[in-house]
């Protein structure tokens, strides 16, 4: 099981250093501050852009009453976003054969290296899905009312809806 977390955190710190689109030599320093860079613009436009269309949205479906379908769009659109974001990661980090024969080569079952890397597309799902599912919760809260009942739902909401992106971007990838 700890080879499993290392090749996690090394699989997460991999696709964050892929998508902060540095290149080249560079010290350490400034390779883990481009994937810090790259998380906390991922959680910027997650959250600037959920928060815009989910208080819109709760804006006009409590016109109309139907104010509970905001977090089953907002959860499709989370998939779909999310699904665009697996796409160009998914071939890269699952597929890649750069460092492939090195990994493979260690005393770590096939199995468990295959299943660090789609964790790790579930993590950078998660965590964007994540990001993308709280301002609509929160104006959820806001325009409709929030209870014990909402939350758990929000909780299973945030937990599952990185399953279909995840398991799509690694099939086409």
């Amino acid at each position: 099981m700890r080879k499993l977390w290392v090749l996690l955190k090394l699989n997460f710190r991999a696709m964050l250093r892929a998508f902060s689109f540095r290149s080249g030599a560079g010290s350490s320093k400034k390779k883990a501050a481009g994937g810090l860079g790259a998380l906390l613009l991922m959680a910027f436009l997650a959250l600037y852009l959920s928060g815009v269309y989910s208080f819109l949205l709760a804006s006009m479906l409590a016109e109309v009453g139907i104010v509970e379908m905001v977090l089953p769009l907002m959860a499709l659109m989370a998939c779909v976003m999310s699904l665009m974001f697996t796409l160009f990661a998914a071939s890269g980090l699952v597929f890649g054969g750069k460092d492939s024969d090195i990994v493979l080569a260690l005393p770590v079952p096939a199995f468990t290296v295959m299943l660090s890397k789609i964790l790790a597309l579930y993590l950078e799902n998660l965590v964007f899905c994540g990001l993308w599912l709280i301002p609509t919760g929160v104006a959820l809260g806001i325009y409709g009312g929030a209870s014990a009942g909402f939350v758990v739902c929000m909780a299973l909401a945030v937990l599952f809806t990185p399953f279909l992106p995840t398991l799509l971007g690694a099939l086409i990838g």
